[in-house]
């Protein structure tokens, strides 16, 4: 009789516990709500300013950026080589840099509203790790 009770309870125990797994809560299930966890928080400014590079902005198009090396003025692609001389300068120097490749005598900050610029370069730094100053 009391090996029967002891069976009939294990049984009840392991049958308990694998429902309560197989609900997908680890920690037992009684009582528990299936909470998730918070959304990714993310930058505003950052996702705009990546939104405005890619060209999905309406009313500015896409715009193919280049930089113009400061002490010689060649033209190339943003990339990690291109843009290291301008890692832990300012903004303004490297603003003053930023052409589009189509027509390069047109600077970006002349195609763009301010508030645009501003979040191009905070994106700019953001990816590339410039660590640009004021």
């Amino acid at each position: 009789m009391k090996k029967r009770f002891c069976l009939v309870m294990i049984a009840m125990l392991i049958a308990g516990n694998g429902a309560a797994l197989a609900s997908g809560s680890a920690s037992g299930g009684f009582g528990q709500t299936d909470v998730r966890v918070q959304a990714r928080q993310t930058d505003p400014l950052y996702d705009e300013g990546k939104a405005i590079y890619k060209g999905k902005k309406r009313g500015i198009g896409k715009i193919k950026y280049c930089l113009s090396e400061p002490e010689t003025g060649e033209l190339g692609k943003l990339r990690g080589k291109t843009v290291k001389p301008f890692r832990k300068g300012s903004v303004e120097a490297f603003a003053g840099s930023l052409v589009n490749c189509e027509m390069p005598d047109q600077q970006i900050a002349t195609v763009m509203t301010r508030d645009d610029l501003i979040a191009v370069i905070y994106y700019l730094n953001k990816r590339y790790k410039l660590n640009l100053g004021a």
